[in-house]
């Protein structure tokens, strides 16, 4: 992607070479020795969100509280970088909820 801004033109950084090739080695990976589906409703292609929603129902079921935010449109660990404040409010309502809660009873 192009971006013109003033008289100068800013190109889009692509992915260097290692990354690429590290992300096909992953998703070879997860498709062949884990045999699972390939990533097609989230912008994670390192680990697809029917893995993450069947890990947080099957919690669910065993009694534990769960609590969940699909970051739909965010790659793999970019949530930060992608929407910091939603990010961080859930990370806060976590530690405050749990963390904190848990320290200050011990």
């Amino acid at each position: 992607m192009e971006v013109l801004i003033g008289s100068k033109t800013f190109m889009e950084p692509k992915p260097a070479i290692a990354e690429s090739a590290l992300l096909a080695v992953l998703e070879k990976f997860f498709d062949v020795i884990l045999n699972l589906p390939m990533v097609n409703s989230s912008a994670d292609r390192v680990i697809p969100a029917g893995s993450v929603e069947s890990f947080t129902e099957k919690q669910r079921r065993a009694g534990h509280e769960v609590r969940a935010c699909n970051f739909v449109f965010t790659p793999h660990v970019d949530h930060f970088r992608n929407d910091p404040k939603l990010y961080t409010t859930r990370l806060s309502q976590f530690l405050d909820d749990y963390v904190l809660t848990h320290c200050k009873h011990s």
